[in-house]
Parts: C-alpha cells; sequence; structure tokens
C-alpha cells in the first residue's frame, strides 16, 4: 500500500485526524468482517492513554481548586497572626504545586503519545480497509465475470430451446399431412406424448 512510502506517511502528518476511538462511525468500519487483533491491541492502547488524560485532567482540577481554597484561607491566618496554621498552609501549597508541575511535564506528554498512537491505528485502518477494499473488488470481478458467461449461455440455451420447439411442432406438422391422426394417436399412447408434444399444438 501506498502508505508505506516515507512520502505518504509525511503527508499524513500534516492532517489532523480526529480520536478515532471516540467516533462511533469508526468502529462501523469493522462491524462486517471483525477488528483484527492488531488494530484492537492499538485500539485499547490508545484508550489507556485517554483515560490517563482524564484522570490527569481531573486530578489538576482538583489540586487547583484546592491550592485556590488554601491561599483564600492564608490572608486571614496572615492578619490574625497564626503563623503554625499558615505554614502548614504554605507547606500544603508548595506540595500542590510540585504535583501540578508533575502533572503538567505529563500533560505535555500525553497529547503527543495521543497524537502518535492515533495515526499508528489511522495506518493500520487504512491499510486493513484497503485490503478488504481489494479483496472484494476481485470477488466482484470474479461474479461480473461468471454472470457475463451465464448470460451468454442463457441467450444460447433460449435460442436452443426456441429451435428445438419449432423443430418438434414441424415434426408433429408433417408426420399427420404423411400418416394421418389415428397413427399419431397410437404413436403418442406409446411415446408418451405429455413430454414430446409441442405445447402450442399447431396441427389441425
Amino acid at each position: 500500500m501506498a502508505g508505506n512510502s516515507e512520502a505518504f506517511k509525511s503527508a499524513i502528518r500534516r492532517v489532523h485526524v480526529p480520536v478515532l476511538t471516540l467516533d462511533v462511525k469508526w468502529y462501523y468500519l469493522f462491524r462486517s468482517d471483525g477488528m483484527p487483533d492488531r488494530i484492537k491491541k492499538k485500539s485499547e492502547e490508545l484508550n489507556a492513554l485517554l483515560r490517563k488524560q482524564g484522570r490527569t485532567n481531573t486530578e489538576v482540577k482538583k489540586l487547583r481548586l484546592l491550592k485556590k481554597k488554601l491561599l483564600d484561607e492564608m490572608v486571614p491566618l496572615l492578619n490574625e497572626g497564626k503563623n503554625k496554621e499558615l505554614a502548614e498552609h504554605k507547606k500544603l501549597v508548595d506540595d500542590i504545586n510540585s504535583r501540578l508541575e508533575q502533572y503538567e511535564g505529563s500533560d505535555t506528554r500525553l497529547p503527543d503519545d495521543i497524537e502518535k498512537v492515533n495515526n499508528e491505528l489511522m495506518m493500520m485502518t487504512m491499510e486493513t480497509c484497503y485490503e478488504r477494499l481489494q479483496y472484494n473488488q476481485k470477488e466482484l470481478d470474479g461474479i461480473n465475470s461468471w454472470l457475463s458467461n451465464a448470460r451468454v449461455e442463457l441467450k444460447k440455451n433460449v435460442a436452443r430451446k426456441q429451435e428445438r420447439e419449432i423443430l418438434n411442432r414441424c415434426y408433429y406438422t408433417y408426420m399427420h399431412q404423411v400418416f394421418g391422426a389415428d397413427v399419431l394417436d397410437i404413436f403418442d399412447m406409446e411415446y408418451e406424448p405429455q413430454d414430446i408434444r409441442p405445447k402450442e399444438d399447431m396441427v389441425e
């Protein structure tokens, strides 16, 4: 497939691809023929990264709210001269800042990891779909060829059928004229005319 070329991969990198596992239509691509194991494994890897990003975002939000609460409480403590409580608040704020730095460092890597795995999943999906398209097209070509040959054979058999029906009518007509109706009736009884007599009896 063209997707293996560096030029193709370079062009793909410039295209924004939505997160595939969040798009229900992506799953429809595998509804008929199933999802290959390698694509399933890669999609699970992507979902694990998305869950990690979700947990990180939730934790960062909680820490920022807690930090704001602590900072709001520090002003009254400072005014009231409650140095011990103030020091405890300051230590908690420092701990929160340290954790936020860790999360923010992780947060900058996660989007890149998600984009990388998502692009890998897209490449696998495209390769699988194009392989299935090519397979189906070969099947269609074979079926179309069979149908074309069948139509030719059908036309030939229709022509042969009409020819035999005409010949049978001619046989009965001439036999009636040569041998007469009485003789034909005797032979009809012997040779089971329901099988050999033409459907439209032309003999008068």
